[in-house]
């Protein structure tokens, strides 16, 4: 093989592993934003999760049924019942203020 040959041979292996190594650094990239994202996102959904169990302690707190509304003895007094927790939903969503 003349020098030549031999040359162009390792100049084209030499990009071909060039080339190998930009794709591997690029996939690397990619995986990386993608583990970002991901990490991201869980942290939402785990601060979404604790700011739903908060307001739902708060609510707890809020609203707490009669004991007339424990076991209604009446259709009448089952929907009466229901209209109260229902008013009293919609005063807490208009007031909560979730804690900083």
């Amino acid at each position: 093989m003349t020098d030549t040959v031999r040359a162009n041979t390792q100049a084209t292996a030499d990009a071909a592993a060039t080339e190998r190594d930009k794709a591997t650094a690029d996939q690397a990239a990619a995986t990386a934003r993608i583990r970002a994202k991901l990490a991201e996102r869980q942290q939402e959904i785990a601060a979404s999760a604790a700011a739903s169990a908060a307001r739902d302690a708060a609510w707890s707190q809020y609203y707490k049924r009669t004991k007339e509304c424990e076991s209604p003895v009446s259709e009448q007094a089952f929907i009466a019942c229901g209209n109260k927790a229902i008013e009293a939903r919609r005063s807490f969503d208009r007031t909560y203020q979730p804690a900083p």
